[in-house]
Order: C-alpha cells, then structure tokens, then sequence
C-alpha cells in the first residue's frame, strides 16, 4: 500500500472542494459532544484533532489506487483521495470554533 498524497488546492471552487464540509464535520461533530457532555471537554476536543488525522491518514491509505475495483455507493463514500493537510486544518478549524463558542461564548 503506498501513501497517497491529496492533489488539492486552497483556491478550488466549492465544486470540486471539500474544505466547507471538513470544516462542518469538525464543527458539528465537536459542538454536538460539548453541548451534550460539556464536562468532558478535556476528551472530546483533543478526541476530535486525533480522529481528524486519523481520517486523512485513512484517506491516504483507503484510494482508488491502492483498492482498484469496482465500488458499492457506500464504499465510494469512504474512499480518499490522499492526504490533505488543508482538509486536516480545515477539519481543526471547525473544531476550535466550536471549543471556542461554548468555552467563550456559552453556548449550551
């Protein structure tokens, strides 16, 4: 298995860019757990940057190229398209906006 590299850009269009939904991944998933259990947030968020990473790591490894065949619609949802740092950071962002609404801001 080789590890594939992301062939993104910061400057793709919301067409070919999955940036916005990193970002809402990271956002949602966070926020969800804070509001629900805002006692545990020493798990959740540093939970949230490692399952970030582990993602891109899984999208390096689980690609067309190192799984060549034909794809269920489920499996094709699962498949990357290689290690993208800009996602991961992406991915963080949402996560820290998150922290930061219901350290800072209250929100519960």
């Amino acid at each position: 298995m080789k590890f594939i590299w992301a062939k993104d850009s910061w400057t793709s269009t919301c067409k070919t860019s999955d940036k916005l939904e990193h970002f809402n991944a990271g956002f949602m998933g966070t926020i969800t757990l804070l509001v629900l259990w805002p006692q545990w947030w020493f798990v959740w968020v540093p939970l949230a940057f490692v399952m970030a990473v582990i993602w891109e790591i899984k999208d390096a490894l689980y690609n067309p190229d190192n799984c060549p065949g034909n794809y269920s619609w489920l499996l094709y949802i699962l498949l990357g398209d290689g290690f993208s740092w800009r996602d991961m950071l992406c991915t963080w962002a949402g996560i820290l906006v998150a922290w930061l609404l219901v350290s800072i801001g209250g929100v519960r």
